[in-house]
Formats: C-alpha cells, structure tokens, sequence
C-alpha cells in the first residue's frame, strides 16, 4: 500500500531522533521488553524460529530452544536501537563503539592484488561492522537486498555509504563484483539466507543440505580473491568486537562445478562455526530450510488443527 511508504520513513526518521535523546539503559529495556512480547503472542517469524532451533538443536528441549529464540529476539532489537542511533554517530562514534580484530589478516589477502571477499552472516551488528571496515580505510562493496519501500531504501543506502562503502543490488551484481576485486577491492557477501532456484548450490547447514548461492565461490574461483569470513558480536551494552578470520582454502580438484560445491560447502561450514559460538546473536527467524531435499516436507506448514 502506497500510504506505508512515507508512513515507515517517517517512522524510521522519528525513531532516529528519539533514540538519540533518551537514555540508553531505559530505551534497550523497551527495545528488549517489545522482543519478549512478540515472542509470547507467537509473531509468525518466531514460529520460524522456533522450527530452526528444532533443526538446528535437536538436543534441546522445548523451553531451551524457546529461551534461544527469545534471546536472539532481544539481540536483533538491541541491534536495531543501535542501528537507528548510529544514524546521527559521528566517524569517532562509530569508532569508540567497535573494536576490529584481524585486519592484518585482510590487509595480507588484499596484498595479493585480487582483491577479498568477506563473508558474513546476519549475526550481531554486522552493519556497524560494515562501517568500521570503511572507516579503518577498506575500499569496499557490499551486496544488499532492494527494500519494497524504494523511498526507506534509498535513504538507508546513503547511510551505508556515507563513510565510503559501496551498496550494490545483489540482482545482477556478479559483473560489477567480478569488476571490484579485479581492482583489488573488498567484496562484502552475506551467505546464510535461502537461495532461488538460479546460481544456487545444496551444502550442509546444521546437519541439512540448503540451496546457497554459489556467488562467493564462482567469483572467487574466476578471480583468485580470498575469502575471509568476519562476524561483528555484542561484548558489552554497548560495544561490539569485529573479527575478520583468515582465509578459507580454495579447493582444487580440476573440476570446476564441483569446485564450487565444496568451496560453497566449505564457507557456510565457517559460518556454522561463528553461528554455533554465538546462537544468541544469529537472526533465526529466516525459512532457512526450505526447499531442503532432507525434508519431507515444508518444516514451516503450519500444523493442522
């Protein structure tokens, strides 16, 4: 509906402004009490949730998984008061509010001249993670999602890019990627999300094979960049640590589609890994197993009554 858009910008701008004037203890108990309540009243994506952390922690029982979901809840919320804020930061506020660990290993795979590709996972504050990386001097380009809402979109486009971060589209991206890490660029991807049905690949996550775009793996197997997974992770109530983690091995077995299905394989390995030490932080919400050809049927059906 046309009467949302300006609605949800007028919105966005307002909470911007509020979050910058009130106190940060009483607004991360709003922010955190508005998550617990969504999640009692059952919002559609915390029954999302709750059937990932099923798949995912078969070993728990119901009241763990349901404290997980809860907690991931409160994480994104915290994220999002963090995000609005961040919109009237300064480059020195952005910077006291993250700690970088790992450049070097960065700087070492940019020095190869090919350029880096940095994966990443919607866990913690990888937004604020994106920021840091273009303030500490990284030349970088990070694919994102169209919002319905081109007006909201745009609008946090320029905050993306304001310290010198590159948005691309991701439909269509692959030439204009190719392109940034042939000028020795860093090419920032998120790889934990359902894939369509072109340029996707089926690799285990949490015990179940998902289709995963291939994109990381081809780009990095045309054009010899490195791949780093990085996570971005709440230390404090208000701090955040960024680690950028070294390379993952390419693969090498002369045949290149199978090439791309291990190296795929290999990437969303790592983040499982980064997932696994931080659930709390990970976004569960995600119909990530859908289409897995290891279900016997859709995992989120609603139940018949």
């Amino acid at each position: 509906m046309k009467w949302r858009e300006p609605l949800e910008l007028a919105l966005f701008h307002v909470g911007c402004r509020v979050t910058g004037r009130l106190p940060l203890p009483l607004l991360q108990r709003i922010f955190a009490s508005i998550a617990r309540i969504l999640v009692r009243i059952g919002e559609r994506r915390v029954r999302w949730a709750l059937v990932n952390t099923r798949i995912a922690y078969p070993e728990l029982s119901e009241a763990e998984r349901l404290r997980l979901v809860t907690a991931s809840c409160v994480s994104w919320s915290l994220n999002l008061l963090d995000f609005l804020r961040m919109q009237t930061w300064t480059a020195q506020d952005l910077r006291d509010h993250i700690r970088l660990e790992g450049l070097a290993a960065l700087h070492e795979a940019l020095s190869r001249g090919k350029g880096a590709i940095v994966l990443v996972a919607h866990l913690g504050h990888f937004e604020l993670g994106l920021q840091a990386l273009a303030l500490a001097g990284i030349d970088c380009v990070v694919v994102e999602r169209v919002f319905r809402n081109r007006s909201l979109h745009a609008t946090l486009r320029r905050s993306r890019a304001r310290h010198g971060a590159e948005p691309v589209d991701r439909k269509g991206a692959f030439r204009r990627l190719a392109r940034a890490l042939r000028k020795g660029r860093t090419v920032v991807i998120a790889l934990d999300q359902h894939a369509g049905r072109s340029g996707r690949v089926f690799v285990p996550f949490f015990g179940l094979r998902v289709p995963t775009s291939s994109v990381a793996a081809v780009l990095a197997l045309r054009t010899g960049a490195p791949v780093l997974p990085c996570c971005v992770v709440r230390d404090s109530a208000d701090h955040h640590t960024g680690t950028i983690f070294p390379p993952i091995a390419p693969p090498c077995t002369g045949n290149r589609a199978c090439d791309v299905e291990i190296a795929t394989a290999s990437y969303v390995d790592a983040l499982e890994t980064l997932i696994r030490r931080h659930p709390e932080e990970w976004m569960w919400s995600y119909r990530r197993f859908r289409g897995s050809p290891d279900c016997a049927s859709d995992p989120y059906a609603l139940e018949p009554t």
